[in-house]
Parts: structure tokens; C-alpha cells; sequence
């Protein structure tokens, strides 16, 4: 399946798999090609009517994935959900960039493309979670706090040779856990902290350490 850019350029993508427009679609692709196409902006026309509407050249080609980007900028959440309301019969696939294709490096570009051309429904790498913005700020956020509140619990209690509370690993870390089981683009960030509630306290500090680190990136 081939990835073709729809409108200006963007790096990685020259002649055959470059169109200008959706008129342009004709020259790289074959009616009923499946593609995917990466389109910088939204693929829009003015209608007979001077209406702006979706292409209908569009209609031609099996679209297995769209990506919606810009070169330097992200994708516009209400110029990414009304393109999804518009392409929905034709392709459920839809994604906006929550940064610029030309900030992304080329082994980043080439991680996206796979999984948008693939049938998963969720990817497992976590930085194309973000890239596409499967985590959601305010779970980040929510999981932090959790995070922090446990990794101070485990840190007053490695001071002190009577801890303030009897608390299992399991329960202490378990707010965090539940955050992270609501928001599975986040699971990959408790995958450490998961494998070392069994182990000691110093072990488990340092997963919990490792995953705030992560967040606050």
C-alpha cells in the first residue's frame, strides 16, 4: 500500500508519490487503489454553489488511512473533526498531527506510516500515541499527580524507619494504576511500575521516578 502526499510538499515525499491537489490524484494512484494519503490541509474545493466541500475526486480511490498535517504547525482540532464528519462513509481512519510533519526525523515519519497502513486499531508505540493524540492532556496530568503523591509516600518512607502509613505497593500505586487502565495510551508508561509492585520499595521509586520523567517530556 502506498503513502502519497495530497497538496504541498512535504519531506519524504517526491514525484509519484507527491500530488498537487486532488485533480493530481490521477497521475500517482489508479481508481481503486487503496492508499493512504497524507494531506497538508484538509482536502477542501469550492462547490458550483461556492460552498467549500470535501473533493469528490476523492471518491475514486479505496482510502485506507488519511493523515491531516501541516509543515511546521499541528493540525486544528475543528479543522480535523469536520474533515472526520465529512470523510466518515469513505474512510474512518483519520488522523491529525499534533505537530508539524517537518518537525517530525525521518525514523518517526517512518514509524507513523506503519502503523497507519496496518490494521491496528491502537499503535504500541508510545510517541506515536502522543503524535497522533491518543493521550489526553488532562490524563497525563491526572496520572502525574497520582505518580508524584506515591513517589513522596515512597520517599518518606525510605527516610524514616517507621512509615507513616502501612500501605501496599498495590494500593499506594493503585489511583495511578486505574488512570492509566482508563487511558490505554498510557499503559506503556506504567509498563515498569506494573513489573516492580512486587519488588522492594527503592526498585519500585525508581520505576515510578522513570515514568515522571516520561510525562514531563
Amino acid at each position: 500500500m502506498r503513502s502519497i502526499c495530497l497538496g504541498g510538499e512535504l519531506s519524504g515525499f517526491t514525484g509519484e508519490s507527491h500530488a498537487d491537489g486532488t485533480l493530481d490524484l490521477s497521475r500517482v494512484a489508479k481508481e481503486g487503489e487503496r492508499i493512504v494519503l497524507v494531506c497538508h490541509g484538509a482536502p477542501y474545493v469550492m462547490s458550483a454553489a461556492s460552498e467549500t466541500v470535501l473533493s469528490p475526486d476523492l471518491l475514486k480511490y479505496k482510502i485506507q488511512a488519511v493523515i491531516l498535517t501541516h509543515r511546521a504547525e499541528a493540525a486544528a482540532p475543528g479543522e480535523l473533526e469536520d474533515f472526520k464528519k465529512d470523510i466518515r462513509v469513505q474512510c474512518q481512519r483519520v488522523f491529525g498531527l499534533t505537530r508539524g510533519w517537518e518537525k517530525l526525523d525521518a525514523s518517526l515519519r517512518a514509524r507513523l506510516l506503519e502503523f497507519v497502513t496496518s490494521e491496528d486499531a491502537f499503535p504500541a508505540d508510545a510517541e506515536i500515541q502522543s503524535l497522533i493524540g491518543y493521550d489526553s492532556p488532562r490524563a497525563r496530568l491526572a496520572l502525574r499527580v497520582a505518580l508524584e503523591i506515591a513517589f513522596r509516600e515512597l520517599e518518606s518512607g525510605l527516610k524514616s524507619p517507621i512509615p507513616a502509613a502501612d500501605l501496599s505497593n498495590s494500593v499506594l500505586l493503585s489511583p495511578a494504576l486505574t488512570i492509566a487502565q482508563q487511558e490505554p495510551s498510557l499503559n506503556q508508561t506504567m509498563a515498569g511500575i506494573r513489573g516492580a509492585l512486587s519488588s522492594n520499595r527503592p526498585v519500585l521509586r525508581e520505576q515510578v521516578s522513570r515514568a515522571l520523567d516520561q510525562l514531563r517530556l
